[in-house]
């Protein structure tokens, strides 16, 4: 962070991130771990990136503005063999730089507003190959994607604050290309979305609030091979899919006690989509591919609870999520290739039960040196997947051990304690294989934080 004067404030941010995986996520057994039939060859999940963002805000009296720039280029891809001598790779090279300019209030009237601006202009060029006997595909394509965004938010406090309404309103401009090496195919898609929320906040420990909503999502864009994966499975599909939309529903309370020792959140909430965009199972083994054949309601309840004990120090807190989603549409031609598909039956991969607790502990040690720990379970429900397979739930316990002086830190992690291996995604070769947490990891963590 850099301050050139009282008002203003930049802040630069750069990042480098390169995961290196010698298999990929999905073994033909998760415990004991083994792949089979790779031919010989081998697997791989990597990745490179770079990430830089520039952020400038400058205060004025009554409103802020407020400048983010960043830009991001990378590659990540997979290979997987094929048995009993071919490979399906797929090989991704994204570039994306993005701008927002937004102005908004910052005093202590009762308008509060924000507008902004945002610009993105990036690529996706992909490099991908099916070898097996007697077949070879080469599927390179690029998707190009020129966007961009004005928004805009206003709430006036009425009854002394008491009651807040907001409106909001999202214009989307994108102009989008899909080239490979026969086809140039652009599309240009406009959509405006909108936000209405009224919050009622009787006392400064207690807010609720209702909202309604509408959201988009662009289509994903494929490659050739997933498509006819797909179409020899009988499924309708295209190298671009259509945009999914949304329509939200909340109503939700935040409370906290005047000493702040207990909090309680609570959201109830319903999304309604049409055209979703739904993972598919194709015929060629390992190639799945996208298509939206129908329409959802998910609906649920989100909670969350913090209790700082008297025992200084110590937190205790819980957050979960309880949820129903279910196909309301789905086009008749899906049905027949994959029964599991229908109207009213369960959205795939959706999970109906998730929760976590945390208990975190510190305490002065010296007159420089703080202790703290932190230990967590978290529980995942049932995964109903596309094979009409259900993957059984599953938990993770999580520990944080460390000891902080002045701006250094230095903690001892351990990630899923239990080594639970799953499977939570279960693949083709048996009720064994799949794909599942990270394996039990032990780990040293050092950090340094200088104001």
């Amino acid at each position: 962070m850099y301050k050139p004067a009282q008002n203003i404030t930049v802040r630069g941010q750069y990042w480098q991130f390169r995961p290196r995986q010698l298999f990929t996520g999905s073994t033909a057994s998760v415990d004991p771990p083994y792949f089979q039939n790779t031919a010989g060859q081998p697997s791989f999940s990597n990745g490179d990136f770079d990430l830089w963002s520039l952020t400038a805000t400058v205060d004025f009296d009554s409103f802020a503005i407020t400048s983010a720039t960043s830009d991001l280029k990378g590659n990540f891809g997979i290979n997987i063999p094929l048995s009993p001598s071919g490979f399906f790779s797929s090989q991704f090279f994204p570039k994306m730089f993005a701008q927002e300019l937004r102005g908004y209030s910052t005093g202590t009237g009762p308008l509060k507003w924000v507008l902004g601006a945002s610009y993105q202009d990036g690529e996706g060029p992909q490099s991908n190959q099916l070898l097996r006997p007697g077949v070879s595909i080469n599927a390179d394509n690029n998707t190009i994607t020129k966007n961009y965004a004005v928004f805009g938010e206003v709430g006036y406090g009425l009854f002394d604050g008491k009651i807040v309404p907001r409106v909001g309103l999202r214009t989307y401009h994108d102009k989008r290309t899909f080239e490979d090496a026969t086809n140039s195919l652009p599309s240009t898609k406009d959509v405006t979305t909108w936000r209405a929320n009224v919050s009622w906040l009787p006392t400064a420990d207690l807010t609720t609030f209702i909202t309604a909503s509408t959201g988009f999502r662009s289509g994903i864009v494929q490659s050739q091979v997933q498509v006819q994966s797909l179409q020899l499975a009988g499924v309708p599909a295209s190298v671009a899919l259509g945009p999914e939309t949304s329509r939200n529903y909340e109503v939700g309370l935040k409370w906290r006690m005047p000493n702040r020792a207990l909090s309680v959140s609570l959201n109830i909430y319903q999304t309604k989509y049409k055209n979703l965009q739904t993972n598919t199972p194709g015929a060629i083994t390992g190639v799945n591919g996208f298509s939206n054949f129908g329409d959802a309601t998910s609906k649920g309840v989100d909670y969350e609870l913090e209790w700082r004990t008297p025992l200084d120090g110590l937190i205790v807190s819980a957050v979960g999520n309880t949820n129903d989603s279910k196909f309301d549409r789905v086009a008749p031609a899906v049905q027949a290739a994959l029964p599991l598909f229908r109207p009213g039956s369960r959205l795939v991969n959706s999970i109906e039960h998730t929760s976590r607790v945390d208990v975190s502990y510190s305490r002065s040690l010296s007159s420089r040196l703080e202790g703290f720990g932190n230990i967590s379970y978290g529980s995942t429900g049932n995964r109903l997947q596309s094979t009409a397979i259900y993957a059984d739930g599953y938990g993770l316990m999580n520990a944080t051990l460390g000891v902080r002086m002045g701006p250094y830190e230095l903690a001892l992690i351990g990630d899923n304690l239990g080594d639970e291996r799953g499977p939570t995604f279960i693949g083709t070769t048996g009720p064994n294989s799949g794909s599942g947490p990270t394996p039990r990891t032990m780990g040293l963590r050092f950090r340094a934080d200088f104001q």
